[in-house]
């Protein structure tokens, strides 16, 4: 196998890869400029104690294979706009920013060692995206956009008990199902934020946990989806289940072929507008 280039050891805080205008890779180190033609492969590994902190990737239109073992001071990564099929992350644990978009044939996203992110976490526009690994992640500080992903059929974040800002899950258009069945009562989102679903038609099941997980006054848009009525009465009685720690809420169920709540479900809407909540349904 000809890997180009293998980087075994980088001693300045950034890796920067850019293939631009002139189809040519820089890498920026102590050693000077090197430069690379087509790299269709990169490989990093065991830069714990030597400091790569920032790794760029943009416009390799050649990149197909992205691997990066044992770098646990690897904090932002930015991949955007190249050819990558495979990504597999097997060491960070923590990031700072983790930014991953418009990598039209990448199909395979294993982020499955990676807990948290301190700036948020990007994974947007990836359209041939089939498969998302987030099996640890816990925690992201500020949004956690996912939209555009338009090929993903099903997302599952069994760790995750909180983030801090907007989600959104925009554009997947095929996204049959999200679950994040641990999130901690009132404490995902922030006041005014909003977690926007709109317009995912195929989406029949939302799964969280059975006291509201979301901040007050944050709202959560699933208009224009797929929910079942069980999924439309377990998302009702789960917000009326923290009444009244939430009261300026707004939770949107209407349009799409969404399911009428059952009686039950229309009980505990009425009991959530009443208490100053927004709460409108199909």
């Amino acid at each position: 196998m000809n890997i180009s280039p293998v980087i075994d050891a980088i001693l300045n805080s950034r890796l920067v890869l850019d293939d631009g205008i002139n189809a040519a890779t820089y890498i920026v180190n102590p050693f000077g400029i090197k430069t690379y033609t087509s790299v269709a492969w990169v490989a990093i590994s065991a830069l714990n104690t030597n400091g790569l902190t920032g790794l760029f990737l943009t416009n390799l239109a050649s990149l197909t294979t992205l691997e990066i073992y044992s770098c646990g001071v690897l904090s932002d990564l930015t991949v955007d706009n190249t050819a990558l099929l495979n990504l597999n992350l097997d060491d960070p644990t923590e990031f700072n920013n983790l930014i991953l978009t418009g990598n039209t044939g990448l199909k395979y996203l294993n982020l499955e060692s990676l807990h948290h992110t301190d700036s948020g976490l990007t994974i947007t526009n990836n359209t041939a995206m089939t498969t998302l690994v987030v099996t640890v992640l816990d925690y992201v500080n500020g949004t956690l956009d996912l939209s555009g992903n338009s090929a993903l059929p099903g997302l599952s974040f069994p760790a995750l008990t909180t983030w801090s800002g907007d989600a959104d899950f925009t554009g997947c258009t095929l996204l049959a199902s999200v679950s994040m069945p641990v999130l901690i009562g009132n404490s995902a989102g922030g006041p005014g934020n909003t977690l926007d679903m709109s317009g995912l038609s195929a989406l029949t099941a939302f799964t969280i946990p059975a006291v509201w997980p979301f901040v007050d006054s944050f709202t959560v848009d699933l208009s224009g989806c797929a929910l079942t009525q069980a999924a439309v009465d377990a998302i009702l009685a789960s917000a009326l289940a923290s009444s009244p720690a939430i009261a300026t809420s707004t939770i949107i169920l209407t349009g799409g072929t969404n399911s009428a709540p059952s009686g039950a479900g229309i009980a505990n809407a009425v009991l959530l507008n009443a208490a100053g909540n927004t709460v409108t349904h199909n």
